[in-house]
C-alpha cells in the first residue's frame, strides 16, 4: 500500500525536480529499506523495513519512471508504454523463482541481500535517463501541486474506473488457486494458475502497445471493451470443472487486464495533456490502492456469507463490467472533441482552398 500511497508525493518531486533525481532517490529508499531488512531483528520491524521504506522507494520510482516514457515519446508513446509496462511482469515472472533458488543456496536474509544490491541498478537506470525539457511539449510548466485534473469529469470517470476494476481484480488474485483446490486440482497445478495469469499479462502488455501504436484514435474504446471482456471471464470461472477450462479463463483474463498497464498512460494525456500528466498518475495510484483494498475484503465477505466461491467472482466480474461502463463519458467526450477538430480542420482547408482561388483569379486578371 506504501507504493500506492506514495504516488501524490512522487509526481509532485518530478513536477520539482525532474525523472532523473526521482527515480536515484526511489532507488537509494528501496535500497536501504532492503537493506535494513537483512539486519530486522523480527518481523515488526521487516513491516518497517520493507513494507514501508522499500514500498516508498519503488513508489517514488514508479511514476517518474512512466513520466519520462510519456515525455521521451510521442507518436509511439503507446508501443513504448507497452514495452515498459512489460517489464513489471517479467520482474513478477522471474523474482518468485531466483528468491526460491537463492533461499534453497543461502537463507531468506542472503537472499534479500542479494535483492538489495540488485536493487541498485535502479539508480543507474534512472540516472541514464536524459532531463526532457517540458516546454517543448506544453506552453504550460508543471505545477508542483496541481489540482486541475480533478477539475475535468473525464479524470474523475477514469479514477472511478481503476478503482472499480483494482476493487474485481483482487478476487481472481485471492481466490482463483482456492477455488481450483476446491474443484479437485492439486496445490501444485492451482498454483501454477497465477504464473500463467501473469505471462499472459506480460504478453498482453506487449500486444496492447503495438495495437494502441496502429490503433491510436481507438485505445480508450480497446480499453473499455478490454475491461468488459476482463470482467466476462470472471463470470465464466465458476462454471469451469476442468484444468484445463480454468487455466484458459486465467489467460484470457491476464492478456485482456495487460490493457491496463498500457492504455492507461495514453488515456491520460489525451485527458490531461503531458504537463499534467505526472499529478493525474499519481492521483490515481490512490484510488488503485483504495480499491484492492476494499474488492479483497468484499470477496471474502461473500465467502463467508455463502460458503462458495462463485459469488466472489460473480462480484467480481460485476465491478469489472463496472470499471467498463464508468469509461463511457471519456469516449463520448472523445468522440466529439475529434469531430470538432475533424470539422475546423475542415473549415480551415475550405477558407484557405477559398483564399488560393481568388489569388489565382487575381493573378489571371492582371496577366489579362
Amino acid at each position: 500500500m506504501c507504493f500506492y500511497f506514495t504516488g501524490p508525493i512522487a509526481s509532485m518531486l518530478t513536477n520539482k525536480y525532474g525523472c532523473r533525481v526521482v527515480i536515484i532517490l526511489g532507488g537509494i529508499i528501496s535500497f536501504l529499506g532492503l537493506l535494513g531488512s537483512n539486519f530486522a531483528p523480527n518481523l515488526y520491524v521487516i513491516f518497517v523495513t520493507f513494507g514501508v521504506i522499500t514500498g516508498a522507494g519503488f513508489g517514488l520510482v514508479f511514476i517518474p519512471a512512466i513520466t519520462a516514457v510519456s515525455l521521451y515519446f510521442d507518436k509511439k508513446r503507446t508501443l513504448a508504454a507497452g514495452i515498459a509496462a512489460s517489464g513489471v511482469g517479467v520482474g513478477n515472472f522471474l523474482f518468485p523463482a531466483m528468491i526460491r533458488w537463492l533461499n534453497n543456496l543461502y537463507n531468506w536474509r542472503a537472499s534479500i541481500l542479494v535483492i538489495s544490491a540488485l536493487n541498485l541498478n535502479i539508480i543507474v537506470c534512472g540516472a541514464l535517463i536524459r532531463p526532457v525539457n517540458t516546454f517543448d511539449y506544453s506552453k504550460e510548466k508543471p505545477k508542483v501541486l496541481d489540482v486541475t485534473p480533478f477539475k475535468k469529469k473525464g479524470y474523475w470517470m477514469l479514477s472511478l474506473n481503476n478503482f472499480l476494476f483494482c476493487c474485481g481484480i483482487s478476487a481472481i488474485y485471492i481466490h482463483i488457486s482456492a477455488f481450483a483446490e476446491d474443484i479437485g486440482i492439486d496445490e501444485d497445478r492451482s498454483a501454477l494458475l497465477i504464473s500463467a495469469m501473469g505471462v499472459s499479462n506480460l504478453i498482453g502488455r506487449l500486444l496492447y502497445g503495438i495495437l494502441g501504436h496502429y490503433s491510436r484514435q481507438n485505445n480508450i474504446v480497446i480499453y473499455t471493451v478490454s475491461f468488459a471482456l476482463a470482467g466476462v471471464t470472471f463470470f465464466i470461472i465458476p462454471s469451469m470443472t476442468s484444468y484445463i477450462g480454468l487455466m484458459i479463463m486465467v489467460i484470457l483474463f491476464g492478456l485482456f487486464s495487460g490493457c491496463f498497464g498500457t492504455l492507461l498512460v495514453s488515456i491520460l494525456v489525451d485527458i490531461l495533456g503531458l504537463h499534467r500528466f505526472a499529478n493525474g498518475y499519481g492521483c490515481l495510484l490512490l484510488f488503485e490502492a483504495a480499491g484492492q483494498m476494499i474488492g479483497g475484503p468484499i470477496a471474502g465477505a461473500m465467502f463467508d456469507i455463502t460458503g462458495d466461491y462463485s459469488m466472489a467472482f460473480y462480484i467480481g466480474g460485476l465491478f469489472c463490467l463496472l470499471s467498463s461502463l464508468a469509461m463511457i463519458y471519456p469516449i463520448i467526450k472523445s468522440r466529439s472533441s475529434s469531430k470538432a477538430k475533424d470539422s475546423e480542420i475542415t473549415q480551415n482547408a475550405e477558407k484557405h482552398g477559398s483564399l488560393i482561388l481568388m489569388t489565382e483569379s487575381n493573378e489571371k486578371s492582371q496577366e489579362i
